[in-house]
């Protein structure tokens, strides 16, 4: 089963993010791919066809980076010309505040991910990627919140 991890990274935090999901996927024999939104085209993941695709973004100025809500809009253009569809996604936000400061913008893209058509289902969580500043690391927890989250959605895919 291929996964695409697709983030939208500044200073590396949700490349960082990205890598540990990945490492995760792949100790169940997945084949992932992982890329920035602002270089990997829609129309290349398309192509590919994943079984899954988690979807990055970062939290700047209280919302979420809109360049990874353009870029699921475009990829979601392209599984409709190609009749094709993934069969599913999940999503994570990195940000600098507590959680319960980002609910509402990680419940959004969740949201995003869910007006998807072209995605099946879409797992009704998401990962929060607190970083201790802008520019990292990422925090002890949510280190260990992302092995907690793959393996919900390990289980959640079976």
């Amino acid at each position: 089963m291929k996964i695409w991890i697709l983030h939208d990274s500044h200073y590396g935090n949700g490349e960082k993010l990205a890598e540990q999901l990945a490492d995760i996927f792949k100790k169940m024999a997945f084949e992932v791919k992982i890329g920035n939104v602002k270089f990997v085209k829609p129309a290349q993941v398309a192509k590919e066809a994943p079984e899954g695709l988690v979807v990055g973004a970062a939290l700047r100025m209280f919302m979420a980076s809109p360049a990874s809500k353009r870029w699921l809009r475009k990829f979601n253009r392209e599984q409709k010309k190609r009749q094709q569809a993934v069969n599913f996604g999940c999503c994570f936000l990195t940000h600098v505040w507590k959680r319960e400061r980002c609910t509402l913008q990680g419940k959004r893209l969740v949201k995003a991910l869910q007006k998807t058509t072209t995605i099946k289902k879409v797992f009704p969580e998401w990962l929060s990627g607190r970083v201790e500043t802008a520019e990292g690391p990422l925090t002890k927890e949510t280190i260990k919140s992302i092995q907690e989250f793959g393996e919900r959605i390990l289980s959640w895919i079976k």
